[in-house]
């Protein structure tokens, strides 16, 4: 896939043409790092939120807990 990238303010094409001499990458190749790196992120990011939605619903299912003083009180009588 070829993509067109216009626009790049000139701080940030410095910052990446800084890196990608820095981990001896082409300017190309440290641009597809980039992007791999942040879908890769973006894709952690989506499981994390289904999973903490997943979790919710779960946790929504349990039944409420009474206090417990009681039941502590009534261990420590033991």
């Amino acid at each position: 896939m070829n993509l067109s990238i216009k626009n790049v303010p000139d701080e940030v094409y410095e910052q990446i043409k800084k890196t990608a001499v820095e981990q001896r990458r082409s300017l190309n190749a440290q641009i597809v790092h980039l992007l791999a790196t942040e879908a890769a992120e973006a894709s952690r990011r989506r499981q994390m939120r289904d999973s903490r939605k997943e979790l919710e619903r779960f946790v929504a299912r349990l039944p409420r807990m009474s206090s417990s003083v009681p039941l502590i009180r009534t261990d420590r009588e033991r």
